[in-house]
């Protein structure tokens, strides 16, 4: 599947009708496989999804040496399947046998404890970060966002280092867009634990609980955060910084030791 689709649409302006064509993400099914079981199905787009897998089973089960592993990515015109194999513990995963559009867990729980009991208690300890090397990262973000600028429909997270270099995947779906991020991270080999995880729109508990699970401190978003999304990180000890941009910014958790407001 290509990574956009030209369709015609009418566009609305001066209060006529005009007949053109846009360029739009494409979206499909994911099968994502561990040791030839079916642990879940995604809707994502169809690129980076080595990065996608990697990066879900991390964000969601556990972490692993990707040495250890061998994936295998089978296209098809709309679905694809990605098959991990290596020494997984699978037999203590919770599969879902539906399709899930938040890859985060949460059908799995009936109750706000038991979701939030899923997260974990950061305790990664990095140089502080200033707000204004925050802001620039997301502006070197923007500018790696090749499939937004293309069609507008596609959500980008991102990856802040020591040094401020940055790193960036993008997918239809938000959640996915965090798995990938995560997975081209492990995948690197990079030795430096990752700052602050980026976020191109709003920050929900479903990407507060997996940036719990990688021990990242700090979430950063163009967006809002939820209120479960504050209580979560809260419990895990991450700072959340919201509505970036501009100069300014809602900050929720702690600051001390993490982010100073001026260089």
């Amino acid at each position: 599947m290509p990574r956009y689709q030209r369709q015609g649409v009418h566009r609305w302006k001066q209060d006529e009708f005009v007949f053109d064509n846009d360029m739009l993400a494409n979206e499909g099914l994911v099968h994502l496989h561990v040791n030839g079981k079916r642990l879940t199905s995604l809707l994502a787009s169809h690129e980076d999804l080595v990065e996608l897998g990697v990066g879900h089973v991390t964000a969601e089960y556990q972490s692993f040496d990707p040495a250890l592993i061998d994936v295998e990515v089978e296209y098809g015109k709309d679905e694809a399947k990605v098959d991990m194999h290596g020494p997984f513990d699978v037999e203590n995963w919770t599969t879902r046998d539906r399709v899930v559009t938040t890859s985060c867990g949460a059908c799995e729980h009936d109750a706000l404890p038991a979701m939030l009991a899923t997260s974990n208690v950061v305790n990664a300890v990095h140089p502080v970060r200033h707000m204004h090397s925050i802001e620039h990262a997301f502006q070197a973000m923007k500018s790696s966002q090749d499939g937004f600028r293309m069609t507008g429909g596609l959500h980008a997270a991102g990856l802040l280092y020591e040094g401020d270099a940055v790193r960036v995947m993008e997918d239809i779906g938000r959640h996915n867009a965090v798995d990938k991020i995560i997975g081209a991270h492990v995948l690197s080999n990079e030795q430096h634990e990752p700052h602050v995880l980026l976020l191109s729109g709003r920050c929900g508990w479903d990407i507060v609980a997996k940036a719990s699970r990688f021990n990242i401190p700090i979430i950063a978003s163009i967006g809002a955060a939820s209120s479960l999304a504050a209580t979560a990180a809260r419990a895990s000890n991450i700072t959340l910084v919201s509505f970036l941009r501009d100069g300014k910014a809602v900050i929720i958790g702690p600051l001390k030791d993490r982010i100073k407001a001026k260089d």
